[in-house]
């Protein structure tokens, strides 16, 4: 409940504030919580906006590093897909993988400072950095395939379908070679019995998973903001 206390946020900003005044750096989540859908979060922007205020107060540079992760599996998808309770400690350890951080270009927030609505820009920045950035994986792609297509797909025509996709969205592939994308994704995939692949075809077994990890495939288009946190 402390998110939503209006001392509690007042605080919290002032002294995110006086950090950054301080020449302090500051880490910080900005979509405030865990995606339930595997898309990104839309970014809260209250906490973002004391990087402007602490800009406008010193009129020195606060420069923002936004931090892309990737994740080849999350412990609580099946809890998040609504097919599971919240794993225990020893479920979650057992069902890490691995991850990755890229660290995307630094934003001068003096060049947003001329925008009718700064830290609108900032996020606008931020977003576009995460799709640059965020590190697609092969078990991601062979589920955004599987979505896409009716959760089954012919085995002997993964490789083209790999290719197309990879031409058709632009990214930052963990590999471009298609072979080593439907191999990696594929035993991905089954150890997490999210697919099965009998040498015909490679077909979801928990379609709603699937789902989940094809949605970690940054979209293009339009920048996702929530100005009201």
């Amino acid at each position: 409940e402390r998110t939503r206390n209006f001392l509690y946020l007042e605080c919290l900003s002032s002294y995110a504030c006086l950090m950054l005044e301080s020449g302090i750096p500051s880490l910080v989540y900005p979509e405030g919580t865990r995606s339930r859908d595997g898309k990104i979060v839309g970014i809260k922007t209250g906490l973002l906006s004391t990087a402007v205020s602490a800009y406008q107060n010193t009129g020195r540079e606060v420069v923002v590093m936004p931090l892309a992760l990737s994740y080849e599996s999350i412990p609580e998808d099946s809890f998040y897909c609504g097919l599971g309770e919240e794993p225990g400690l020893k479920e979650f350890i057992n069902k890490r993988g691995s991850a990755y951080l890229d660290i995307c270009d630094p934003i001068r927030v003096s060049r947003h400072m001329s925008a009718d609505d700064p830290t609108l820009s900032i996020s606008m920045a931020i977003v576009e950095q995460w799709k640059k950035h965020l590190r697609i994986l092969p078990n991601q792609i062979l589920a955004r395939i599987l979505s896409d297509n009716g959760h089954a797909v012919p085995r002997a025509g993964l490789p083209a379908l790999v290719e197309e996709f990879v031409l058709r969205n632009p990214g930052n592939y963990l590999t471009r070679d298609a072979e080593a994308i439907v191999e990696q994704g594929i035993a991905s995939l089954r150890e997490r019995n999210i697919a099965k692949e009998d040498g015909v075809q490679l077909a979801s077994v928990t379609p709603a998973l699937a789902s989940y990890y094809g949605g970690m495939v940054p979209e293009s288009g339009g920048t996702i903001l929530d100005q009201d946190a």
